[in-house]
């Protein structure tokens, strides 16, 4: 539900629980004021969607959604392995004797043979940090041989549904 209703907690940083406020009504008095309101459709699908998860997948009620996202970022974060670039990091363990080697990824110039080899011969933690890395910095359906590249390699640790994912969006 959160979000539905918070989205905005998910990609913005707020200093404060009043910052967040202050600015969640700002954009509501923009969205109020805005030409472009929602059709009764939009109202109609989205109220029936919220319904939905509420009375039928019993979703919980978050009554303070901007505390309830910054504790689970906190626990998150004491749980981070590897560092990524969006700031989500990777969770995954890496196994006993190995170490994970951070891959350089440059806006031109990426080396796909040695990108290759690493998503070939490195611990798993390392590769879905790469992953992220790799989508932050690139639109994967932009260069088709990195991107075949990036699906073998999800296929190959069985990040199967995240491969799914990617190739349907193209």
């Amino acid at each position: 539900m959160v979000n539905m209703t918070d989205s905005e907690l998910f990609y913005n940083q707020f200093e404060s629980e009043e910052n967040y406020l202050l600015a969640k009504e700002q954009w509501r008095e923009e969205a109020n004021n805005s030409p472009y309101q929602p059709t009764e459709n939009e109202v109609f699908s989205r109220k029936r969607i919220s319904n939905y998860l509420i009375d039928d997948l019993k979703i919980p009620r978050i009554d303070n959604p901007y505390r309830y996202v910054q504790t689970v970022k906190r626990e998150r974060e004491k749980n981070i392995i590897i560092q990524t670039q969006d700031g989500l990091g990777v969770t995954n363990p890496l196994l006993l004797g190995e170490k994970h080697i951070h891959f350089p990824i440059k806006d031109t110039n990426l080396d796909l043979e040695l990108l290759q080899e690493y998503l070939s011969s490195k611990p798993i933690a390392s590769r879905l940090a790469i992953f992220r890395d790799l989508q932050i910095n690139y639109s994967l359906q932009d260069y088709p041989e990195l991107f075949d590249i990036v699906i073998k390699a999800m296929i190959n640790i069985e990040c199967i549904d995240e491969a799914k994912r990617l190739t349907e969006h193209i």
